[in-house]
């Protein structure tokens, strides 16, 4: 059997100059040796290129600064050439030259995965042997290669105030390489009133990867043919390099039984030893299965009541199971020693021209580092009712995860070396899944139905973080810093936002005189609720202001199927979970400088605009409004209509067929969320999520596509 495929794909970005390429092909292919013998190889190659932007306040920040970019500036001036920020008028860059100075950033990478396999059935080989039987033996080789080339030339630029004389490229190319062996023997037994397989195997992982990097300025040509290192003439040149290796020995067995197709129990055991602890894991799992209708005293029971007619199947599941993490720094078991300039040369021998290269500790390491463990206890069932035109499932979970690796700080008088990682969080989750499906068939008016209810909960709260590495909070609880706004909070969600609850605006002279404490204060200014009761607002007043984790989220699908037509319809909703807007800082307040601001701002707080829930415009900032508060945490509840796809099938001649169809995606969002997009992924730390400083875009896609099948 061979299969060969190719595929191309081409998007321009929604911001200006951004764009994504990629183009992969497939090959896989398997002979059939003997009866009892099977090869075959299976590799993809794929190359992208891509120019990125971006998006996040911090990460280059395009769309933030694009809404907070005076409206008064052009992007051309009266000459034709970008315009630029003017005297004593405060302004970002601009947005359309830095992106057309970046166009030709590219990030280049290829990717190869491949494996060959050899599956010999052991048993078959030998004739007469029972069909009952079977010994398979599988032996599976894989490779994966990647590499990227990463292009960064920061131009030089003059526009208005804005005079840049010197420009820098930097290049950056790594490479990394993992072999993954995998060897398995199954024996499996199939009698009529019960099944058993039992399988054992091993596996090792290795991988190897290489970085290389260089930077160097002043180049007296901008264009792309001219900007490579060695066409730098002066100034900072700097190389560096780094390479990493791992390695994974894992042994494992499972078993499955079945004994009169009503009760069904698994195991598996697993052993990994990895070459970033110097202790191995020992991972169980088990799961037992229960089909209750097949029973007889159930069967009876159904029957005599009526209800067969509604509960065709009914199965009860229960399964506990751990697994392991190694996901840090591969040499953090251990310290090591590198070269500082700045703070390791010495001049030893006094000459006072000449100095000792010497080294510093660059990692602290720790040999007692163990692997971080997931435990997860399900409980679930599985119905069929109405005939079979009803589907339900059912999971409840606990999931605890303990020994998190993180790295502890370090106090000063320790001295050099980045912080070790160690041992120390809990993590407790639970939550459930509901998932109904319906499927209605009636072949004489042609017509399909398929729906796909899927109803998810999921709550986590930090159990521990260590008395080691955690602060202590104003309200008993410990806590590591994440971000101005936010905070892994022990008896919290992870990423729990925290600050000042702001309870309205000053509207009164005697409301100001009748607060707290409170520097800068003032009519139409920012008021700070008192949480702790005393007569100043200050850091103790501080407190946890919502969570960015959602309490529920829905999942629709919708399928009908009409002579030839069909309709699909995938609806999202998430509801319960808070953003941290922080771009409101920029669009909603003066103090920040004369930049651009939202229209909200036409209706900020006046004498004559009381109810309005906006800050009277200032240039004073001596309120501290940009301290993180209540004022930029919004609900952010959605409900999404992901993809509209119509489509039409033409009778079929012989084997060949014909489809075609439109597509929408990101057809709507209802939200009463005020930034771009309530979906917000996290800046660049997965622990700090539901920060918003300038999403990039989602756009709305339009597609028409045709499917032939020969």
């Amino acid at each position: 059997n061979f299969f060969f495929g190719m595929s191309y794909f081409d998007q321009d970005g929604l911001i200006k100059e951004t764009f994504y390429d990629r183009i992969t092909g497939r090959f896989n292919s398997e002979f059939k040796v003997a009866d009892w013998l099977t090869v075959g190889e299976n590799i993809s190659l794929s190359f992208s290129n891509q120019v990125q932007i971006g998006s996040q306040q911090g990460q280059d920040g395009i769309p933030t600064d694009v809404i907070r970019q005076h409206p008064m500036l052009p992007v051309y001036d009266v000459f034709g050439n970008y315009a630029g920020k003017i005297s004593g008028l405060p302004d970002v860059r601009n947005m359309v030259s830095l992106l057309d100075k970046n166009k030709d950033n590219t990030s280049e990478s290829w990717r190869i995965l491949g494996n060959v396999f050899a599956q010999a059935d052991l048993l078959d080989a030998f004739a007469g042997t029972s069909s009952d039987f079977d010994l398979i033996a599988k032996t599976n080789l894989g490779l994966q290669y990647s590499n990227f080339y990463d292009r960064r030339f920061e131009a030089a630029y003059s526009e208005g105030d804005y005079d840049i004389q010197d420009n820098a490229l930097t290049m950056n190319f790594g490479k990394g390489t993992t072999v993954t062996w995998t060897n398995t023997l199954e024996y499996n037994m199939n009698k009529s009133n019960y099944s058993l397989k039992v399988m054992g195997g091993m596996e090792t992982v290795t991988y190897k990867g290489d970085f290389l990097s260089g930077r160097r300025n002043s180049f007296e040509i901008e264009s792309t043919d001219f900007t490579y290192l060695n066409a730098g003439n002066s100034g900072t040149q700097v190389n560096a390099g780094s390479g990493n290796e791992w390695a994974l020995l894992s042994y494992f067995g499972r078993a499955d039984y079945v004994l009169s197709n009503k009760y069904l129990a698994s195991g598996t055991l697993r052993y990994d030893k990895t070459s970033r602890f110097n202790d191995a894991g020992l991972f169980p799992a088990l799961s037992l299965g229960w089909k209750l209708t097949e029973e007889d005293f159930m069967r009876n029971a159904l029957e005599s009541s009526g209800m067969d007619r509604i509960l065709h199947s009914m199965k009860l599941r229960a399964g506990y199971g751990e697994q392991g993490n190694q996901a840090i720094a591969d040499n953090a078991i251990v310290s090591y020693l590198g070269p500082d300039v700045n703070h390791a040369d010495y001049d030893i021998a006094g000459s006072n021209t000449d100095v000792a290269a010497g080294y510093v500790v660059l990692q602290r390491g720790n040999p007692n580092l163990v692997w971080e463990t997931t435990s997860q206890l399900n409980v679930g069932t599985d119905l069929l009712l109405f005939n079979r035109m009803l589907e339900v499932n059912f999971d409840y979970f606990l999931k605890n995860t303990r020994d998190i690796l993180i790295r502890s700080p370090l106090i000063t008088a320790v001295g050099e070396g980045a912080e070790p990682f160690i041992n120390a969080a809990k993590v407790d989750n639970n939550g459930f899944e509901l998932n109904l499906a319906y499927n209605y068939y009636n072949p004489g008016k042609d017509l399909r139905l398929y729906t796909q209810l899927t109803v998810n909960r999921f709550a986590n709260e930090v159990v521990s973080l260590g008395d080691s590495i955690a602060n202590l909070g104003y309200e008993g609880e410990f806590y590591l810093p994440t971000d101005g706004a936010s905070r892994i909070a022990t008896g919290y969600p992870i990423g729990t936002f925290y600050g000042y609850v702001v309870d309205g605006i000053f509207s009164s002279q005697e409301e100001v005189d009748q607060h707290v404490i409170q520097r800068g204060k003032d009519v139409g200014r920012l008021r700070y609720e008192n949480i702790n009761g005393d007569t100043l607002i200050n850091d103790q007043d501080r407190t946890y202001l919502g969570s960015p984790h959602p309490l529920i989220s829905f999942g629709l699908n919708f399928n009908a199927d009409y002579k030839g037509f069909n309709l699909s319809l995938a609806f999202y909703s998430s509801l319960g979970q808070k953003v941290y807007n922080e771009t409101r800082w920029y669009t909603d307040f003066s103090q920040v400088g004369d930049f651009n601001r939202s229209t909200r701002i036409l209706n900020a707080w006046s004498p004559d605009n009381t109810d309005s829930n906006i800050p009277a415009p200032t240039l004073d900032n001596t309120n501290n409004e940009n301290r993180a508060s209540s004022y930029y945490v919004e609900d952010a509840s959605f409900l999404k209509l992901r993809t509209v796809r119509l489509g039409y099938t033409f009778p079929g001649i012989r084997d060949f067929g014909l489809n075609i169809y439109g597509e929408i995606q990101n057809v709507f969002t209802l939200t009463n969320y005020s930034g771009i997009d309530p979906e917000v992924p996290h800046a660049g730390d997965a622990n700090i999520p539901g920060i918003d400083r300038g999403v990039y875009p989602l756009p709305r896609t339009f597609m028409v596509g045709i499917n032939i099948k020969l």
